[in-house]
């Protein structure tokens, strides 16, 4: 029995198409931990969108970093910025805001090894977001971080 061409063409596509799904997935997934590019195709398929669209007028550039999770570690999103103590305040204020206007509301259960200034959130078919500023030693330098445990 002879296959017509068209059919035959269509058949190596699809596997093509087929194989390159099943690449571009296995390389998502290669790394269990990763520091995605803004624009990069893994940060828009590796971030929360709650991470994404978080606010920046700092001056500075965020920081991204992600995590599928292992085990018992659950995946996670988180955008960092790290500069004087003023913007890291003003950081911190600007995501709080954008937490709330997200659905998400504080909380005050804890989540064990977390620093004094850090703050939880509860949001809305979303999970649990922290909120956590680190004094950094030395030039009163700051890090403010969002992280969306999903």
């Amino acid at each position: 029995m002879r296959v017509h061409p068209a059919l035959t063409l269509f058949g190596v596509l699809t596997l093509l198409v087929s194989g390159s799904l099943l690449a571009l997935t296995a390389y998502l997934f290669s790394e269990e931990d990763y520091q995605p590019l803004p624009g990069s195709l893994r940060f828009y398929l590796g971030l929360s969108a709650l991470v994404r669209q978080a606010p920046f007028d700092l001056g500075t550039l965020p920081a991204y970093y992600g995590s599928i999770g292992d085990g018992n570690k659950p995946a996670q999103s988180q955008v960092s910025i790290q500069g004087p103590a003023a913007q890291a305040q003003a950081a911190w204020q600007d995501w709080e805001r954008y937490l709330y206007q997200q659905g998400c509301s504080r909380t005050e259960a804890r989540v064990s090894g977390l620093s004094p200034l850090a703050a939880q959130y509860l949001c809305r078919d979303q999970g649990l977001v922290v909120l956590e500023r680190v004094t950094l030693p030395g030039d009163s330098a700051a890090r403010v971080s969002l992280t969306h445990y999903e």
